[in-house]
């Protein structure tokens, strides 16, 4: 058995029936870091999430809002940039936050005006690492200017008169 001895803690604030958790944190777990979470929507949630809009994540014992971004779970080294996680998908959200090991449990919830949370996606922290590579893909399009035998000089691609 261990005995915790709290101070200047009153003995109201403890409540029998209920369990005490009691957590330590190494130095470089205090720091802040770009996290990567790998998540599933839930089949309950139906609404669309637009990438950046504040969600509030529980990662293992911890609890913080963010804006992630999401991209595609990929095997490559670039991932490109979804601009929705939309129901029944699976996409990998960035943001920032405590740095954890993982692969710790994740759940994301929306908070609306009128203070209620829906539970919206789950998962599980994929790793922290800032050198994940997003792309967002776009096409371009121009007007021919001038066309040699395999390359051509293209009007207007950046833009539109």
């Amino acid at each position: 058995y261990v005995t915790l001895y709290a101070k200047d803690v009153p003995v109201s604030r403890f409540e029998p029936g209920h369990h005490l958790i009691v957590t330590g944190l190494l130095p470089h777990e205090q720091c802040l870091s770009v996290l990567n979470i790998v998540l599933n929507r839930t089949n309950d949630s139906e609404i669309i999430l637009k990438s950046k809009e504040r969600l509030i994540f529980h990662v293992g014992f911890r609890r913080f809002s963010s804006s992630p971004i999401y991209s595609q779970h990929s095997n490559g080294d670039k991932h490109k940039f979804e601009r929705y996680f939309r129901p029944r998908q699976t996409l990998v959200a960035t943001c920032f936050g405590p740095i954890t090991y993982p692969p710790t449990s994740v759940l994301a919830f929306k908070q609306y005006p009128d203070g209620r949370q829906e539970l919206v996606a789950t998962g599980s922290l994929l790793s922290v690492n800032p050198n994940r590579i997003i792309l967002k893909r776009i096409v371009l399009s121009g007007h021919p200017f001038k066309i040699h035998k395999r390359s051509a000089v293209i009007r207007y691609m950046f833009f539109n008169p």
